[in-house]
């Protein structure tokens, strides 16, 4: 029981924001907005040796870049060379709980409790450097809820969650989506407003996976893929347009067919030459949205894990265009 009691008491100190009956909101929350950012493409670093990454963050250029625990800590850090050299840069972390943790017969304040308790180191990490990460997601990866049911589920957990996300100095990202399958049908985005609420109040966003299939740059197909954010926000305009103007990030963006390591990225299924052709279009769509923030192309650093991904080709091309990009006046 003694050590019972201890273990509560540790963890009571390390999540005392979390546990507060009172919710602050974190010390710059006010809403991001992607309204006159020239470019929209960051990047998914993923830890590895990338000479690329490094150039990238010496022009200090990079808009958005999505970063896990390891790249925080000394001023040689990712995290700190982004931000020195480019004080408004976005940094977003992500960790998530497993998808089959959110379940129907849960307690929404059980389940996150106990992601707090799984996530602890990371956590301890993330709090120690919270005046540089501007997001944290707490949700799974490539999750969506699927029935009117799962979405009211889903909005009392972000109801308990979001707050206390922001009480430890970040703004909550509520949702993950994988490729084609952020929410658009009316009936499940009425029964997820009350969660869309929760996010706008605290400064918060909502997020999902922007790839291209087959580097198409047709709308009426790219609507249903790396755009498809469009459909929903089409929707809310019009039925909740409280909530039409919340935040959404691409959390991972890109040339994906079925996430295949190896066959699926770019590298495998055309030239660099093509590939940086529909970046630029798809930037140029992106930059058309205030409301989303950035993509992160996913990634750098892959270390060989995600061969068919790396854009350590592209790095010196992605380097010059946000130079360009970022010397061309306001519009």
């Amino acid at each position: 029981m003694r050590c019972k009691l201890f273990l509560i008491a540790v963890c009571t100190l390390l999540f005392a924001p979390a546990f507060s009956g009172e919710v602050s909101m974190p010390e710059s929350a006010v809403v991001l907005s992607g309204k006159n950012m020239k470019s929209k493409l960051g990047l998914v670093y993923l830890g590895g040796s990338s000479p690329g990454l490094q150039m990238l963050l010496e022009r200090g250029k990079v808009p958005i870049m999505k970063l896990g625990p390891g790249d925080f800590g000394g001023s040689d850090s990712v995290a700190a060379k982004l931000k020195r050299r480019n004080p408004n840069a976005i940094i977003f972390v992500g960790a998530g709980i497993s998808s089959k943790e959110l379940q129907l017969d849960r307690d929404p304040a059980e389940v996150f409790e106990g992601w707090l308790k799984a996530q602890e180191n990371n956590l301890r990490v993330y709090r120690a450097n919270h005046k540089l990460i501007d997001y944290l997601s707490f949700m799974p990866n490539m999750w969506e809820p699927k029935t009117v049911e799962m979405a009211q589920w889903y909005c009392r957990y972000v109801a308990y969650a979001a707050p206390r996300i922001a009480a430890m100095g970040f703004r909550p990202i509520i949702l993950q989506s994988g490729v084609g399958g952020l929410p658009i049908e009316p009936h499940i985005l009425d029964a997820m407003v009350p969660a869309l609420r929760i996010a706008k109040k605290y400064g918060g966003a909502w997020a999902c996976h922007g790839y291209t299939l087959e580097y198409s740059k047709d709308i009426n197909v790219e609507q249903y893929y790396s755009l498809r954010y469009r459909k929903a926000y089409e929707y809310l305009r019009k039925a909740h347009p409280d909530v039409a103007d919340l935040t959404m990030i691409l959390m991972e963006a890109g040339v994906d067919k079925a996430g295949d390591p190896d066959k699926d990225g770019w590298q495998a299924r055309g030239t660099k030459e093509k590939y940086i052709d529909w970046l630029k279009w798809f930037d140029s769509e992106l930059c058309k949205d205030p409301q989303v923030l950035g993509a992160a192309l996913f990634a750098i650093g892959c270390g060989g894990g995600w061969k068919s991904f790396e854009l350590e080709p592209i790095a010196p091309w992605l380097a010059d265009y946000l130079d360009e990009r970022t010397a061309q006046p306001s519009q």
